[in-house]
C-alpha cells in the first residue's frame, strides 16, 4: 500500500469494551452480554470509519476481491495482540509448544503468547447472494487467515433465511430479522466431531469470521445456533468472533 492508504488505516489501539472490542465503553454489551448467545467476545481490527467503509465497499459490493488480502492482512497483524485481551477463557486453552523461531519471532516483537483456533468457520451468505456476488466476503477473510495459521477452516454455519440488506435497520430490528437465519451445517459438523481429538479435554476453541460487526445481532445468531448444534454432539467449545472492522 501507498503511504497514503496506510495512514488512513484506523486500528484499534485500546479496548474499551473487552466483550465487542470497541475501542470505548459499550452500554449496549453491558444490557445484552454476548455470553448469553454463547458467544465468549468479539475483537476486530480496525473502526469502521468513512475510509475503512469505502474500502469495504470496494471489496464486497464492487468485486475488488484483491481487498481481501488486504483486509486479511491487517486482521493477521491485529490478532496476537487482541487476542491477548480476552482474559477470561486463556486459562480454558492450552497453548501448544511452539519452535524456537517463533518463540523468538514473539521475544523480538514483544507479542504474547496466545493461542490460534483450533478450527475457523464463517457467516454464511444465502444463495441469492453468492450468485450475486460470485463468492461470500467472510469466507475468503476467514480462508486466509486459517491458511496463514495452518488451521482448518470449515463452513460450520448455513444461512435459512434472507431479510435483505440490514444496514437501515437498528438492534431490535436487525435481531428480529435474523431470528433463526441460521444453523449448523451438519455433514460439516459430523467432519468436525470425527477429527476432532476427543482424549484432550480442553474446549474445542473456534474462531467465527465476519467483515464488520455492527450491532453484534448476526455473530450473536451464528454463536446461538453453534453452541446448541455442539451440545447436542457434546463437544464443549469456546467461540469467539473476529471481524475486519467494528462500528
Amino acid at each position: 500500500m501507498c503511504a497514503l492508504c496506510r495512514s488512513s488505516i484506523s486500528y484499534i489501539e485500546q479496548i474499551g469494551c473487552p466483550h465487542c472490542g470497541r475501542a470505548v465503553r459499550c452500554t449496549d454489551c453491558e444490557r445484552h452480554p454476548l455470553f448469553v448467545h454463547g458467544l465468549t467476545a468479539n475483537r476486530s481490527a480496525v473502526a469502521y470509519s468513512e475510509a475503512m467503509k469505502a474500502w469495504l465497499h470496494r471489496y464486497k459490493f464492487q468485486g475488488d476481491t484483491g481487498y481481501a488480502a488486504i483486509m486479511a492482512g491487517m486482521m493477521l497483524q491485529r490478532y496476537e495482540l487482541l487476542a491477548a485481551t480476552i482474559s477470561n477463557f486463556h486459562h480454558q486453552i492450552t497453548v501448544p509448544p511452539l519452535p524456537l523461531y517463533e518463540r523468538l519471532r514473539r521475544w523480538l516483537y514483544q507479542l504474547p503468547s496466545v493461542p490460534y483456533p483450533d478450527v475457523v468457520t464463517f457467516v454464511p451468505s444465502t444463495v441469492e447472494r453468492l450468485i450475486d456476488r460470485g463468492f461470500n466476503p467472510a469466507e475468503r477473510l476467514a480462508t486466509l487467515l486459517a491458511t496463514a495459521w495452518n488451521c482448518p477452516v470449515m463452513p460450520l454455519l448455513t444461512r435459512m433465511t434472507d431479510q435483505g440488506r440490514q444496514s437501515h435497520l437498528g438492534r431490535s430490528g436487525r435481531e428480529l430479522a435474523l431470528s433463526g437465519a441460521y444453523c449448523c451445517h451438519t455433514q460439516a459438523l459430523q467432519t468436525l466431531c470425527v477429527n476432532i481429538n476427543t482424549s484432550n479435554k480442553s474446549p474445542l476453541y473456534i474462531l467465527l469470521v465476519d467483515d464488520v460487526y455492527t450491532t453484534g445481532s448476526t455473530v450473536r445468531a451464528c454463536a446461538g445456533a453453534l453452541t446448541g448444534a455442539l451440545r447436542n454432539y457434546g463437544i464443549s467449545s469456546i467461540i469467539c468472533s473476529y471481524t475486519w472492522a467494528r462500528a
